[in-house]
C-alpha cells in the first residue's frame, strides 16, 4: 500500500508541475504580448520624430522664428545613440542659427535609410564663415566643436556652407545605422 500511496504522489506531483508549467507558459506569453502592445514602434508611433517635432514647435515659439521639419524614412532602426546625437546636433545647430545667425526660418530635413543618416539644417540668418579674416587662427565655437565630435564618432562627414548675410547650411552624413564607432561622453 505504500508503493501506492508514493505512486499516486508521485502522479499528483506531476501533474501539480505540468499545471504550474503550462501556466507559467500562459502568463509568460501575456506579458509579450502586453510588452509588444505598449512599445511606441509597434503601434506605428513615431516617438523620435514626434519628439523632434515638438521641440522644434516649442523653440520656433519662444524665440519668434518659423521651423520647419521633413523627415523621410523609418525611425525604427535608428539605436539610441543615433538618435541622441542627431537630437543633439540639431540643439546646437538650431541654438547657433539663433543666437548667431539671427535666423528668422530654421529648415532641418532628416532622412533616415538604412545606408545612411543625412540631416541637412539651413537657416536664412547672417551666414557662417569659418574664417573670415585668414590673418587669425580661429578655433570654431563650442556648439560646432561638438557637433564635429558627434559627427567623427560616426565616421561621419560634416559639411558647413555659409553665405555672408544671407544663409548657413549645415549637412551631417552618418553612414550606416550600426556604424557609432566612439561614444562620446558629451553625447547626451
Amino acid at each position: 500500500m505504500s508503493q501506492e500511496c508514493v505512486s499516486l504522489q508521485d502522479e499528483s506531483v506531476q501533474e501539480q508541475l505540468k499545471l504550474i508549467q503550462a501556466t507559467v507558459q500562459k502568463v509568460s506569453r501575456e506579458l509579450r504580448a502586453s510588452i509588444y502592445d505598449i512599445s511606441p514602434y509597434k503601434r506605428g508611433e513615431s516617438v523620435f520624430v514626434e519628439g523632434l517635432a515638438a521641440y522644434l514647435e516649442k523653440l520656433g515659439c519662444l524665440n519668434g522664428i518659423q521651423v520647419h521639419l521633413f523627415t523621410e524614412g523609418d525611425e525604427n532602426g535608428l539605436d539610441s545613440y543615433r538618435c541622441k546625437s542627431l537630437n543633439r546636433i540639431i540643439r546646437e545647430a538650431s541654438s547657433n542659427a539663433i543666437r548667431h545667425g539671427n535666423c528668422h526660418t530654421l529648415t532641418i530635413r532628416l532622412n533616415m535609410s538604412p545606408a545612411e543618416t543625412v540631416l541637412e539644417i539651413e537657416d536664412d540668418g547672417c551666414g557662417y564663415q569659418e574664417n573670415p579674416d585668414l590673418s587669425q587662427d580661429r578655433e570654431p565655437g563650442l556648439g560646432i566643436h561638438n557637433i564635429q565630435q558627434i559627427v567623427h564618432s560616426y565616421n561621419g562627414e560634416l559639411e558647413i556652407a555659409g553665405t555672408a548675410n544671407r544663409s548657413t547650411v549645415l549637412k551631417c552624413t552618418l553612414p550606416g545605422r550600426h556604424l557609432h564607432v566612439v561614444r562620446e561622453e558629451g553625447v547626451s
